[in-house]
Parts: C-alpha cells; structure tokens; sequence
C-alpha cells in the first residue's frame, strides 16, 4: 500500500498510527456490548466509540490523500467552468431539524434533530454545491 504513497514513511507512519487505535476503538465497543440497550453507560460507551472512529476516519483520510498523485487534477468539461469546483476534500457537518417541531424517528428512538457528517471527495470528481444540495435533498425526502 505504502509503495502507491507520494511519500512511503509519511504513509506506514499513519498505518502504524491507525493499527494502535484500534484496538481502544475495539474496546470501546465491547465495553457498550456489556450495558443495556438505551442505557446511559451504553451512550457513553458508544460516544468513546464514535469519537476513536472520526480520528482513525481523519488517518484514514490523510492516507488516501497521500495516494494522489501531486499537482492531481480531475478534468472538468468546460461546460461547467462557471460552476463551483471542489478540489480536494471537503467535510460537510449538518445539524437538521424538522419543521414544526416534529422528530426524527430511528429505530424506535425520537430524536429532535439530526447530526450528519458528510466527506466530500473532490479528488474522485468535481462537485459543484448544486450537486451536494441535491445530495442532501434527495436524502433528506
């Protein structure tokens, strides 16, 4: 994997860092295994888990990034130059709310809102902000 790397040390030193994750992420998880569902001690069990799982995600990102060749650029046709472009990543944090007050409905848990966490790849493709808005509106219907 390293050899794909624009830099192989920087590459096995995040590898290396996300192996010793790891195993605390595991941990973690089995730790909310041992509470009730819907328990309190499982909530804090599980917001340990999500939060060891956004740093091994963000590792994760920096070695995807560092597979991409520098100077990397996905062409666009010029029919869309005057649109916006993403180049490289971006990462889209939402809080939504449903109007009137009205609740969310997961797994039989209500919730008032919704936080969502959306990585966008521009490397992949370019996205203009219409794309993403309709993303996020087809999803949310």
């Amino acid at each position: 994997m390293t050899a794909s790397c624009r830099d192989a040390k920087v590459c096995s030193d995040i590898i290396g860092s996300m192996k010793e994750k790891i195993e605390p992420l595991e941990a973690t998880l089995r730790e909310s295994a041992d509470y009730l569902n819907g328990s309190d001690q499982e909530r804090a069990a599980l917001d340990k888990s999500y939060d060891q799982q956004d740093v091994i995600s963000k590792e994760l990102t920096k070695l995807e990034e560092q597979m991409i060749p520098a100077g990397y650029v996905t062409p666009v046709p010029s029919d869309y130059d005057d649109l916006p472009q993403l180049k490289g990543r971006a990462t889209v944090d939402m809080l939504v709310k449903k109007a009137e007050g009205e609740k969310f409905d997961i797994e039989g848990k209500l919730f008032k809102e919704a936080n969502m966490k959306m990585i966008i790849d521009g490397y992949a493709g370019k996205l203009t902000l219409a794309v993403v808005v309709f993303i996020f509106i087809l999803w949310h219907a």
